[in-house]
């Protein structure tokens, strides 16, 4: 019995100094800034996980893989039980969508409304998906980063980034909601890629 007690007792306190020493590092050694430059140094990265759409009208679930490098943005969705839904690729403000209907080539977003049935912020995603603002954009209502949540307005749409973890030393954002008057974007990212 006093071997028993003596181990539960052992266990808890490696428990304990596990999970201060993971509190203690992520919460002294943390800086936005810095936090800031080494997310924007990632030049190479991907994402998985699912993407909801809600319109007035209409709403849709998706799972989501999307990688970026420099010159491109390539996202398939896809969902469970009908596949791969849209591969869309974004390169040099032309976007390449290719749907069960064939391949289009597209020039502004008012076209990728009218293929998929919602205009996303395709410009600005790469930006809020890693918690960075898009730079050279009026900036509204940004509260900071608070651990766990950060809200700011820019472009005219409403962006909440929550649950930050720390992914190869660096803190990144694994839900993201990005919304208008007529538009909610949630992105629930399981894993980030590099």
């Amino acid at each position: 019995m006093k071997v028993l007690v003596v181990s539960f007792l052992l266990l808890q306190l490696s428990a304990c100094a596990s999970l201060v020493n993971k509190q203690s590092s992520s919460s002294s050694d943390f800086s936005q800034v810095n936090n800031n430059i080494n997310v924007s140094a990632q030049r190479n990265w991907g994402v998985v996980g699912r993407v909801s759409i809600k319109q007035e009208n209409n709403a849709w679930l998706a799972n989501i893989d999307w990688q970026h490098d420099e010159v491109v943005d390539e996202l398939v969705i896809s969902a469970s039980l009908s596949g791969v839904l849209a591969n869309i690729r974004y390169q040099e403000k032309q976007i390449i969508v290719e749907t069960q209907d064939g391949v289009q080539v597209l020039k502004n977003n008012d076209e990728l409304q009218r293929v998929v049935g919602f205009n996303p912020p395709i410009n600005y995603l790469k930006y809020w998906a890693r918690g960075l603002v898009v730079p050279n954009v009026e900036l509204l209502n940004d509260t900071g980063l608070v651990k766990e949540r950060r809200e700011f307005e820019q472009a005219g749409w409403r962006v909440q980034l929550s649950k930050y973890r720390e992914v190869s030393d660096i803190w990144l954002p694994h839900s993201v909601s990005v919304k208008n008057k007529r538009l909610n974007i949630k992105l629930a990212i399981e894993q980030w890629l590099k």
